[in-house]
């Protein structure tokens, strides 16, 4: 009887593991696309056509950050890591797994203008890094687990099972330790986690380690996890990462993390935590002191109600309408008055969206995510009618973001994505699929973000990111194309806007 127990516990666990690798690549539904593959001695990249100079980059990317990590994490994958490297998105994102072989998925998509990704020195190197750092975290399997791999096939990975806090954490960590870049050094990730230790809302481990349901929703454990693994690294050495890896990996029956965090480190996870927390809270009570005694500035709030407010504009009225998405219902675009009169939901878009008021408040120009030949989503944009709340779309397939009309009410400059690069992009207004031309071409993989024309119609200001991590404010001749910076630092420098005479341009940063 007890040896018929122990066969069904195995069993048991065999299958919730199995259950627990869900990160896979999706198979491709255009039958139009050709695929390719390019292969190295430890990589298989497979990728459509148009994406073979950035298949090769990944590859070689791919070869140099394996040999930093397999030492890093003291793992060598017993076969081939095969990468399927798309470009049917325009998020920036990536996921890996080990069951039942070693892969990845990689968008080719960078990341968007202001976010928890924005910080990055090459963002294919920060992609790659973070995903092969879980190919080789969770492919670490020892002990009977890997015993009964090689008897069975491909089927124990122990350290899938880990809370997702240290297996996003543990990536992150790497993100950031093999580039200057990364979320450890975002300033936007450090504020979110420093407002809830300043709040009192930090997480207790065991909330950390279920389902978070607020913000910053799925970035929790990006968030939480990152820092407090490098807090673990610090005090313990990355060596102790490596070891909790490892001793992890050898256990057939999941779960009992603690134990392994004692036998590593001599404390728990849950005792470590709570000094890490302690030291989070005094080092944001040091932030605000300084804050403080500098002068803090700031505005008369408008909304209440969290989450994400993005690309604020002035209605003629003195109204301001603006793109939400906060976290209990679709996102959309949405009219906020100064007066006590309720916001008004103007249309339901697909996630955020830029927008800009024209024909003097009658009608608003944005982008949104749309279906492609019933195949793709990409970012096109839309135009709508406020008073009758009738959307009309400009593009279709063509990749648009962040239209901004010029003071002529007839040009339209956007930005335009495609093979990790975005271009500037210039139309008119009246038929913008047929007149859209470049106006500005990007250098391979540069991101060029919120275009903002002067008054006088003659330039256009804009958010450039160029290769190794400077996002620079720059202005762009609307005839020529012709660029003149005017930063040239690792700030985070976005959202350029003219002052209404020209005199000015304001735009913000974290220097």
């Amino acid at each position: 009887m007890r040896s018929c127990v122990s066969w069904l516990l195995r069993v048991l666990v065999g299958l919730l593991l199995v259950s627990a690798a869900t990160s896979s690549a999706q198979t491709p539904r255009d039958r139009r696309v050709r695929w390719r593959t390019v292969e190295t001695e430890h990589f298989a990249v497979h990728y459509p056509e148009p994406l073979g100079h950035l298949a090769r980059r990944i590859a070689f990317v791919a070869e140099n950050t394996h040999a930093n990590l397999r030492e890093i994490l003291d793992h060598e994958p017993r076969e081939r890591v095969h990468i399927a490297l798309t470009d049917d998105s325009d998020s920036a994102n990536g996921s890996a797994t080990t069951l039942p072989y070693t892969q990845m998925a990689l968008f080719a998509a960078a990341p968007e203008d202001i976010g928890a990704l924005g910080d990055y020195d090459d963002w294919f190197h920060l992609l790659v890094t973070h995903e092969h750092t879980h190919v080789l975290h969770l492919d670490t399997v020892g002990g009977l687990p890997r015993f009964l791999n090689r008897l069975l096939g491909k089927t124990f990975a122990p350290n899938l099972v880990q809370p997702r806090w240290f297996i996003e954490g543990l990536a992150t960590h790497e993100e950031s330790r093999q580039s200057a870049g990364g979320r450890l050094r975002s300033t936007l990730f450090s504020a979110y986690l420093r407002m809830d230790a300043l709040e009192g809302r930090m997480l207790r481990m065991d909330e950390l380690s279920s389902s978070v349901d607020r913000w910053p929703r799925g970035n929790t454990w990006y968030l939480y996890g990152s820092r407090f693994v490098d807090w673990i690294a610090n005090e313990h050495g990355r060596e102790a990462l490596t070891a909790i890896s490892h001793e992890y990996g050898r256990r057939l029956i999941p779960f009992a993390v603690n134990r392994t965090a004692r036998r590593v480190t001599g404390r728990t996870f849950v005792e470590l935590y709570a000094d890490w927390q302690a030291d989070v809270r005094a080092d944001a009570e040091a932030v605000r002191a300084r804050v403080e005694a500098e002068g803090r500035v700031e505005g008369s709030r408008l909304t209440w109600h969290g989450e994400t407010c993005r690309s604020p504009r002035f209605l003629p009225d003195g109204s301001v309408v603006y793109s939400v998405v906060d976290g209990h219902r679709d996102g959309g675009l949405r009219r906020v008055f100064l007066d006590d009169r309720a916001p008004v939901d103007l249309v339901r878009t697909l996630g955020e969206s830029y927008v800009q008021p024209i024909e003097n408040g009658r009608a608003l120009l944005y982008d949104a995510i749309d279906a492609h030949r019933d195949i793709y989503f990409f970012n096109d944009l839309h135009r709508l009618d406020v008073a009758t709340g009738e959307v009309t779309r400009l593009t279709d397939g063509r990749r648009a973001q962040q239209p901004e009309l010029a003071p002529d009410g007839r040009r339209l400059a956007f930005t335009q994505n495609g093979a990790g690069t975005t271009h500037l992009m210039i139309a008119d207004l009246q038929d913008v699929e047929a007149s859209a031309r470049v106006l500005r071409r990007s250098r391979r993989y540069e991101q060029v973000f919120t275009p903002r024309w002067s008054p006088d119609g003659t330039q256009i200001a804009v958010s450039l990111w160029s290769p190794g991590g400077y996002r620079d404010i720059a202005l762009v001749d609307a005839r020529t194309g012709d660029t003149r910076r005017l930063t040239n630092d690792r700030a985070m420098d976005t959202s350029p806007a003219f002052s209404p005479d020209g005199r000015y341009l304001f735009f913000s940063s974290d220097r």
